[in-house]
């Protein structure tokens, strides 16, 4: 029996429209969840823009009806080794691509959809916020009992 290979997806789909980059996470199936390949692909994506003098602005947006709903958790318990996994959590620019860079031009988000957990960083992250009426924004917090 032939064993299934995981399908590589375009994660981040960047356009220029006259003069405006639009960065978008593609991640559908996971609300756009962040793995470490779109990590590697906003740093890529945001380093193009920072570097295109024909560009004064960004807009960072989600794919198909949600914006990030955060980092993947499950890559991390994935212990397949064709995957980043916890070493992707400790890179300079920051887990969710460059949050922990600071932009030399403003960057536009608009929010749809989920924009929870360190999804709401990425957001925080850039100079201004357009959102939904319908977006969930929030941390998502599970409490634990210590016995």
């Amino acid at each position: 029996m032939l064993e299934e290979k995981p399908i590589k997806q375009n994660t981040v789909l960047v356009e220029t429209d006259k003069n405006i980059t639009l960065i978008g996470i593609n991640r559908p199936r996971q609300r756009n969840a962040i793995d470490g390949q779109t990590t590697a692909k906003l740093c890529e994506a945001f380093s193009a823009f920072e570097a295109d003098d024909a560009s004064p602005v960004a807009v960072l947006c989600g794919i198909a009806g949600s914006f990030c709903s955060g980092f993947d958790i499950l890559e991390m318990a994935n212990e397949d080794e064709s995957t980043v996994s916890v070493e992707i959590l400790m890179i300079p620019e920051g887990s969710l691509g460059p949050t922990r860079r600071q932009l030399g031009k403003p960057v536009v988000c608009g929010i749809n959809g989920y924009c929870v957990a360190n999804g709401l960083e990425l957001a925080l992250m850039c100079d201004s916020r357009v959102m939904e009426d319908s977006a969930v924004l929030g941390f998502l917090i599970v409490a634990l009992e210590f016995l």
